[in-house]
């Protein structure tokens, strides 16, 4: 249940920055372009994916959770067995879409956060 919460509250932080500061957000995915492997990444985003699918009995809305586990898992092992390029690619487009888009999205993400803290208490 510490997992769920503290998922949220990164999801809703999250969603701050990407409304409030998406230039700054945008700079931190230039800085991964610099990267040469990008495996680190994808273990974390799976083992965020697969601790998800673990918790996701502790809330009140499973299936969301579970949804969102499939997701960084998706991710994490895309980026595990991606070549680099392609991962770059990916990487590179997201770093070039506009601020428009990141704010959009951040309110995405506010509101998955907002809804994955609420499914827990």
């Amino acid at each position: 249940m510490k997992f769920l919460i503290f998922m949220s509250l990164y999801f809703i932080v999250m969603g701050v920055i990407m409304i409030l500061f998406p230039g700054k957000l945008k700079k931190k995915f230039s800085y991964l372009l610099s990267w040469k492997s990008y495996k680190p990444l994808g273990a974390v985003a799976a083992l965020v994916g697969l601790i998800l699918f673990i918790v996701s009995g502790n809330s009140k809305m499973g299936l969301f959770v579970v949804l969102i586990g499939i997701l960084s898992l998706t991710k994490g092992l895309f980026f595990i067995f991606a070549a680099h390029d392609k991962a770059k690619f990916i990487i590179n487009w997201s770093a070039s879409l506009t601020d428009d888009y990141y704010r959009v999205w951040g309110v995405i993400v506010f509101a998955m956060g907002m809804f994955l803290i609420f499914s827990v208490v």
